[in-house]
Parts: structure tokens; C-alpha cells; sequence
């Protein structure tokens, strides 16, 4: 909710479902490689236009709003749903740093359009590309794992070996 709050008031209209979606994959998976442990713990599919949370995905196609946010089609174009926040985020959920990354990624991403930032996912995040490149030939979607953002334990190498550690105690 803080993302869409965020952004309808920098931007003076609501975020799209499409743009809330890369903004969560971006801040989820760049905690995952700083600090080891993925800030939402989403479930995430690789679908064509870049990761998607599974949850919120299937909530916002069937047009379901909830007492913290409304969904409805875009007045510009009824294919687009935009994400308008009810009420106020909870800030006492999220740490200083988690708070800084969001508006971090909210400052990189303004006045950029949809696509630029749905490309820039494809180039950002392994993840997605892995699942996307390694999905079955007919099938428009791939579960995503946050273990394919590490290339290599060399690549994050404190995140990894955290990441790890604590995936072994979990399963």
C-alpha cells in the first residue's frame, strides 16, 4: 500500500497494476541480494511482461478491491487496472532502509514510461530471467525462485550464504 500511496501523491493519479509489479519485484529482489532475505516473500511467475506476485496478481484480474486498496479499470483504457490506495500504509511495518529502497526505486522509475521499466526488470532481475528462459515451450508462465538471483555464490556472497543458511533451516 505504501507504493501506491506514494506514487498517487508524486504522480497525481494511481499506479497501475503493471507498474506496481515491477516496483515490488525491483524492491524485493534488490533486499534479497543485499540482505539475504527477500523483504515480501512473494511467490512470483515469470510471465512475458516481467514478474508478477502471484497473490496480488490473481486478486487484481478478478477486479477484487479490499478495504485497503480499490482496483478498477483504467479511464483510459479498460485493459489496464490502476490501484487506487484506501486509506493510509502502516509505516510501522517497514524498517528505515526498507522505506528509503521504495522510495528509492519510486524516484528511478518517475516519468519513466511502463515498458522502459518492464525491460529494465527483464535486464535486472536473474530470477525472471531464468524462469522465463527455462519455461516449458508452450507454456505462458514460470514459477520464479529467489534463489535464482544468485549467479553464484561469488556474486552476493554474504547474501548468498545467508540466503542459504536460512533456506536450509526453513525446509
Amino acid at each position: 500500500m505504501y507504493i501506491a500511496t506514494k506514487y498517487k501523491i508524486t504522480n497525481n493519479r494511481s499506479i497501475t497494476q503493471q507498474l506496481l509489479y515491477k516496483l515490488l519485484s525491483f524492491y524485493d529482489f534488490k533486499h534479497l541480494r543485499e540482505v539475504g532475505i527477500p523483504a515480501l516473500n512473494l511467490k512470483y511467475l515469470a510471465l512475458e511482461k516481467g514478474p508478477v506476485p502471484q497473490t496480488l496478481y490473481d486478486e487484481i484480474k478478478s477486479i477484487k478491491s479490499t478495504d485497503k486498496y480499490t482496483v478498477q479499470s483504467a479511464t483510459w483504457n479498460d485493459q489496464v487496472r490502476e490501484i487506487t490506495p484506501n486509506g493510509q500504509p502502516n509505516l510501522d511495518l517497514l524498517s528505515k532502509y526498507q522505506l528509503e529502497l521504495l522510495d528509492n526505486w519510486l524516484f528511478i522509475i518517475e516519468g519513466h514510461s511502463t515498458s522502459t521499466v518492464r525491460e529494465a526488470t527483464h535486464e535486472q532481475i536473474s530470477s525472471w530471467r531464468r524462469a522465463w528462459n527455462n519455461k516449458e515451450a508452450n507454456s505462458k508462465s514460470a514459477q520464479m525462485t529467489y534463489e535464482d538471483e544468485f549467479d553464484s555464490s561469488e556474486s552476493y556472497p554474504d547474501a548468498f550464504i545467508f540466503y542459504k543458511s536460512l533456506n536450509k533451516k526453513l525446509i
